[in-house]
């Protein structure tokens, strides 16, 4: 039976006893050291969203020659040799690449910026650059890859899904990225499924970049919807909206737009867009002040609404997690975490478990309200049986925990903003 992965051929026998650790076809091995070991797999435990049964599997170590191309650990059926599951023992780096459009069609874009650009350290000016915009967008995708690689320990930025035969220049992880210059004044930034992520004049901010980054990680997680004027399309741009704003918050020291206001300042927080061109166009903490709901089915609400101002219920949810809020609708909702960043942090594990493992396409608000409920008592469970982070990451309130009075905070949260009454 074979085993595919990146272009890559290995021959796996059924019965993975090999006598020297080693299997050959051509100049790929298949190694067997550490040695194989008989398993019970539940592919549930995995993915809970599988229906398929336990079974009976070796799990062995596979690798190419070089050991860097391909290092997996597969799990073979031990009664008729078929691949069970497969996951990589590689942690991908940042593989950041620019082009500029310069206006013209995208097809004519040239590149300006790839991987190990001299100063595209995040901490150096990027005044200094020709290319300001492009150092910047450099540095952005930087921190929201270290963002989902370091703060969610994702392995490979959120990207998990990401197809690396989409373009022969890719690799799990990289995205092909196109700026369009234009003039002053062009406001657009997208992803497309190309995959390519598209950003007008001074567009590519901290919050912007983070929040199209995400819609590849919803978008490759669970098939996530971009259809305007549905409950789903609301979730998929509220998701882009609360990771944009936590890497931005996370990074709020760092004032990479330089031409900008002070991002530090706390006028600036919660805000999406605020040092962009397009102004701020959400705002996380109170979207009633840009004319999005609070509520869902409260002032501002239209069930068949536009996607992106409908996002505000579950924005404000986050918010209310992340940061408490004092005197929402008459009373006080206390946030996870007293630090900002701890709690920030916390939330964004709740959220990130949340889209790869209980999302689907069609999900409404009620039901992201479940999953969320389930999701943070699933974490308790866990630390209480298994060791704190085991699942989950270091809870907040200081001790690592995750308990009971952080699925209190979260019912209180979706009650006050209605998700679990769509």
């Amino acid at each position: 039976m074979a085993y595919a992965e990146s272009g890559l051929m290995v021959i796996l026998a059924t019965d993975p006893t090999f006598p020297d650790g080693w299997i050959e076809n051509g100049n790929l091995l298949a190694q067997a050291g550490p040695a194989p070991e008989l398993l019970i797999y539940d592919p549930a435990v995995m993915n809970k969203r599988s229906v398929a049964p336990p079974v009976l599997v070796w799990k062995v170590r596979v690798t190419d020659i070089s050991q860097v191309q391909v290092v997996e650990e597969v799990y073979v059926d031990a009664n008729n040799g078929d691949v069970v599951a497969h996951e990589t023992l590689i942690a991908r780096g940042k593989q950041r690449h620019i082009w500029d459009a310069e206006c013209t069609d995208v097809a004519e874009e040239t590149y300006v910026l790839g991987e190990g650009a001299p100063g595209g350290d995040v901490g150096t000016s990027c005044n200094s650059w020709v290319d300001p915009q492009a150092c910047r967008l450099y540095k952005n995708m930087g921190l929201i890859f270290d963002l989902f690689q370091d703060v969610i320990v994702s392995g490979t930025g959120g990207l998990e899904g990401w197809d690396p035969e989409v373009t022969n220049d890719l690799t799990r992880g990289s995205i092909k990225w196109t700026r369009t210059t234009c003039v002053p004044g062009y406001q657009e930034a997208l992803f497309t499924h190309a995959p390519r992520i598209v950003f007008g004049w001074n567009m590519a901010t901290k919050d912007v970049v983070g929040h199209e980054w995400t819609h590849g990680v919803t978008y490759y997680a669970y098939g996530s919807s971009s259809t305007d004027f549905t409950n789903q399309g609301a979730i998929n741009e509220s998701f882009a909206d609360i990771f944009g704003e936590f890497m931005d918050l996370l990074n709020e020291d760092l004032n990479l737009d330089e031409d900008s206001p002070d991002e530090d300042s706390t006028a600036y927080r919660w805000k999406i867009g605020e040092t962009s061109d397009a102004g701020v166009i959400r705002n996380m903490a109170n979207p009633k002040s840009e004319g999005h709901p609070d509520q869902v089915n409260g002032t501002f609400w239209n069930s068949i609404g536009q996607m992106h101002e409908m996002a505000g219920p579950s924005n404000k949810t986050a918010h209310l997690l992340a940061a408490g809020d004092s005197s929402f609708y008459g009373s006080n909702y206390t946030a996870f975490d007293i630090d900002l960043d701890t709690s920030i942090k916390a939330v964004a594990n709740l959220y990130y478990q949340v889209i790869v493992q209980d999302m689907m396409a069609s999900d409404n608000y009620e039901d992201l309200a479940n999953h969320l409920e389930n999701m943070v008592i699933e974490f308790v469970v866990y630390d209480n049986n298994w060791g704190i982070g085991v699942y989950g990451g270091p809870g907040p309130g200081g001790n690592g925990i995750w308990d009971s009075s952080e699925v209190i905070k979260v019912q209180d949260a979706l009650d006050s903003t209605g998700l679990w009454t769509f």
